[in-house]
């Protein structure tokens, strides 16, 4: 349907959304675990299984009920920071329809200037490409996820839940991966894998309380990472034809980074000191960029050329959109130019 060197960003786009967001859902939903497994009517199914969104009521159910059963004035508070703890943002709401339209703009606008800076300083430092593969890598996923959750909330009145959170303002690496770095493909991965290993059983038993150790949510935790690693090795196989290794060498470094931060927090907290905000988001932003440019961005572009190429596409399908736009709008604005100018000289007589 796409040619594969020409159409890359088309590619990736669809085998993000097919191969593993689609085929996790169907996965999850066989072991009654994930979105797909809560009460939804037809349209609202194929809506959740064929968009990358993910519906914010999984956990309302859980967040009433807990909030019902608590007591005094803080019990919704309470109530939230609990559901949070079993299911991540999922509590939460993107904000409505408006909302969603307003970020999908702005992705869009954040995409076309950076691959506007991208292909007009291609000779800017390796790592600040990095920085902004991973900025635009940022501005396209939140853009084919704002868009359809715009849809969903307008057409079959379905709350989504947050699925990017401002990543650059996060001040640890917890953060970033928790709240705010792409929550669609975490929540799919929590679901499938973290939940599963922490219960200690593949298919999940809500009336079944389980207790949650360290070392189970430790492998629960790097075994994620272990699974978005070959996720993303398959992805570039699939559009390379070749095995890269810097995909999985990335999302392995994640662990030890997360319990770095840990220990070390740990410490301070020993000591009466928290880390300081600035240190923790110079150390959080910088790390990961680091990270994307010797491993992510750095391997790919060295061996691959995938964000080049993903870049360039971009760039022509852009003007090519802008061709056509001129060459529609031309016609129009000289019939409607003829069409003022008849009224205005007839106008008296009408």
């Amino acid at each position: 349907m796409f040619h594969h060197q020409r159409d890359i960003c088309t590619n990736v786009i669809c085998t993000l959304i097919t191969m593993w967001m689609t085929s996790f859902k169907v996965l999850g939903w066989v072991v009654n675990r994930g979105p797909l497994v809560r009460p939804l009517d037809a349209v609202q199914f194929v809506a959740v299984y064929a968009f990358p969104i993910t519906p914010t009521n999984i956990c309302q159910e859980a967040l009433s009920v807990k909030a019902n059963g608590a007591n005094g004035d803080d019990s919704q508070g309470k109530a939230k920071a609990e559901v949070w703890r079993q299911g991540g943002r999922l509590a939460e709401s993107t904000g409505g329809y408006w909302v969603s339209v307003r970020n999908f703009a702005g992705k869009i606008l954040a995409a076309i200037v950076t691959v506007y800076v991208l292909t007009s300083h291609p000779g800017c430092p390796e790592i600040v490409k990095s920085f902004l593969y991973g900025f635009g890598l940022y501005s396209v996923l939140g853009m084919i996820m704002d868009g359809p959750a715009a849809l969903a909330t307008s057409a079959i009145g379905m709350q989504i839940a947050p699925h990017f959170d401002n990543p650059y303002t996060a001040h640890s690496l917890a953060e970033f991966w928790n709240k705010r770095w792409n929550l669609t493909a975490g929540n799919l991965l929590r679901f499938l894998v973290y939940d599963p290993i922490n219960e200690g059983r593949l298919i999940h038993d809500p009336t079944v309380s389980v207790a949650r150790s360290k070392s189970r949510r430790l492998v629960g935790m790097s075994m994620s990472f272990v699974v978005s690693g070959i996720m993303h090795e398959i992805m570039v196989l699939y559009l390379a034809h070749r095995f890269s290794g810097h995909m999985m060498t990335y999302f392995l470094c994640q662990p030890v980074v997360l319990v770095a931060e840990q220990v070390v927090k740990g410490q301070l907290k020993k000591h009466g000191m928290d880390m300081p905000v600035p240190i923790g988001w110079i150390y959080t932003v910088g790390g990961e960029v680091w990270l994307s440019h010797q491993f992510f961005f750095g391997g790919i572009f060295r061996d691959v050329g995938i964000p080049a190429r993903f870049c360039a596409n971009m760039a022509d399908t852009g003007a090519q959109l802008s061709s056509v736009s001129k060459a529609v709008a031309g016609p129009v604005l000289s019939t409607l130019g003829s069409v003022g100018s008849l009224w205005w000289w007839a106008g008296p007589e009408l």
